[in-house]
């Protein structure tokens, strides 16, 4: 499966959220399932407090805090129920990314993030991805689907935005900086 960035990733899905890992899957869910219950909702139909049941992606138990990237590929539910959601990207961890010790662990270009060891006791965990503070995350995601428009195959800078993303990149925010920077790069305005 390619790999695929954060501004791809943040365009392509269909819904978007911060939330905490509160349970193995609910009542008639498959065991590798887990439950996670929304904080904060950058983009899609769900609100703080919702819990969204999605296939098992990496080690995440309970307590654990996660960044969700869902497909707009929602599997229709048993009759009555409301949809179940797939991570996007399936399979790989671009779609359920941690959140450890404040910080967020996310793969924002292929092949730029880094391996990094925490250890909180009495876990130990291995992730790969840049640390970007929480705040920074939300505001940057939120501003992706601004700034940014998908046109099927790949993502470009949205029409009249260039200046916008050209002062974006002098942002404050570190990881909407680097975005928009790394996106001069390969789609000028």
């Amino acid at each position: 499966m390619r790999p695929v960035g954060l501004i791809e990733r943040t365009l392509r899905a269909h819904a978007v959220f911060r939330g905490e890992v509160v349970a193995p899957g609910g009542a008639g869910a498959a065991t590798s399932d887990i439950a996670v219950r929304v904080e904060h909702a950058v983009l899609g139909p769900f609100a703080p407090g919702d819990e969204v049941r999605l296939p098992r992606t990496g080690d995440f138990r309970v307590g654990d805090r996660v960044y969700v990237f869902l497909s707009d590929r929602s599997q229709p539910g048993p009759a009555g129920e409301p949809p179940a959601w797939l991570p996007l990207n399936l399979g790989s961890p671009e779609g359920v990314e941690p959140i450890l010790l404040g910080e967020a662990y996310l793969r924002t270009a292929p092949g730029s993030e880094r391996q990094v060891v925490i250890s909180r006791w009495p876990r130990i965990r291995a992730v790969a991805g840049n640390p970007w503070r929480v705040e920074d995350v939300d505001a940057a995601l939120a501003a992706v689907r601004l700034l940014f428009t998908w046109d099927g195959a790949r993502a470009r800078v949205a029409a009249d935005r260039g200046p916008d993303v050209r002062a974006a990149a002098r942002s404050d925010n570190e990881l909407l900086a680097a975005l928009c920077t790394e996106a001069l790069a390969w789609s000028p305005p």
